[in-house]
């Protein structure tokens, strides 16, 4: 008899949640307003997998070795770096940021941090010998420290000031049974919002928020419901062969934030039209020192594959981004209501 109110409180519990989110979230589809297959100056981009916006759009064109500046109607202002071995150029583009009137973008090759006046003027590059840290992943908070996440280590977060000089490391490791999966598992999205450092896990659905100094402060588990498929899918290839536990079968493939406001897109893996992809960005907003759903936007993607990687601009624009190599890349924009 215990079994049974046990199960039926737990049933109540369970459909009063799911009823709960669906009655405050709201799905909205959106249909791009504009897409670009080239730039207003008639060059061709590839690979744009890394965005932020800061008065305007920088966008790392990996491919062209190079980054873009773009107006929020995606016109080419400005072209920053290009490929080289020297102090001042790229080979290879991982991270970016905006440092007040800088660009600062992690050259992969040289294991350096460059720095760019906004205009595109090279200034300073710093050198770093830390191996681990991920150099396609940082924030920066209003004092010009860098955090980045790093792959091996026994903290997930590095904070270092802008010469590249290592402060000290902090956060929650998650230590898997099988040690192959330490990477993967401990694989995070940074941001910096209300003077804290947030996290978020791209294996699940779940946020972190540390202050400066890395206390931690809380951690929000999102509602699973809302990215089942996604997570099912996942289930499912790793279940059928251990190795398939890589990144391509993340929850989250980037991370944007504007003001207290949070989006990740995702992917979900049907639709009442059947169609097998449908990428979907989650609106988070903290507020009273929580992480509230506020909205789910749907992108349209018209068969061109699904966006990697998105920016929000202040004027309620998507810019997202299609990066492949194979196909067409695209750059598109949504305007949020």
């Amino acid at each position: 008899m215990k079994k049974i109110v046990y199960l039926v409180i737990s049933m109540f519990i369970f459909l009063s949640c799911n009823k709960s989110l669906n009655e405050k979230v709201s799905m909205i589809d959106l249909e791009p307003s504009m897409e670009i297959e080239e730039l207003s100056d008639s060059t061709f981009f590839r690979g744009i997998y890394s965005m932020i916006f800061s008065d305007c759009i920088y966008a790392v064109d990996e491919f062209n070795g190079r980054i873009l500046k773009l107006d929020t109607n995606l016109n080419l202002l400005n072209t920053i770096g290009r490929i080289g071995q020297g102090p001042q150029e790229l080979a290879g583009i991982g991270c970016i940021g905006v440092w007040k009137d800088t660009l600062l973008a992690i050259n992969v090759g040289g294991k350096r941090l460059n720095t760019y006046s906004a205009y595109g003027q090279f200034i300073e590059s710093h050198l770093f010998d830390d191996i681990y840290i991920a150099q396609n992943n940082f924030c920066i908070d209003d004092e010009g420290f860098l955090y980045f996440t790093s792959i091996i280590d026994s903290f997930p977060i590095v904070k270092y000031d802008r010469n590249m000089n290592r402060q000290f490391s902090f956060g929650n490791w998650i230590e898997p049974d099988n040690k192959d999966f330490r990477r993967y598992l401990n694989d995070y999205h940074i941001a910096f919002i209300d003077n804290k450092i947030i996290t978020v896990q791209t294996d699940a659905p779940i946020i972190n928020m540390y202050d400066k100094d890395g206390k931690h402060l809380l951690k929000k588990e999102l509602p699973e419901q809302l990215f089942k498929k996604r997570l099912m899918f996942k289930k499912t290839e790793q279940e059928k062969d251990a190795a398939n536990m890589k990144k391509i079968y993340k929850l989250f493939s980037c991370i944007s934030t504007i003001d207290n406001k949070i989006y990740l897109p995702y992917i979900d893996h049907d639709d009442e039209q059947n169609i097998p992809y449908i990428n979907k960005v989650v609106e988070i907003i903290f507020k009273n020192n929580d992480f509230i759903i506020n909205k789910v936007y749907v992108l349209s993607r018209d068969n061109k594959g699904w966006f990697n990687t998105i920016v929000i601009t202040n004027s309620n624009k998507i810019i997202a981004s299609n990066p492949s190599l194979q196909m067409d890349p695209t750059i598109s924009v949504f305007q949020m209501p």
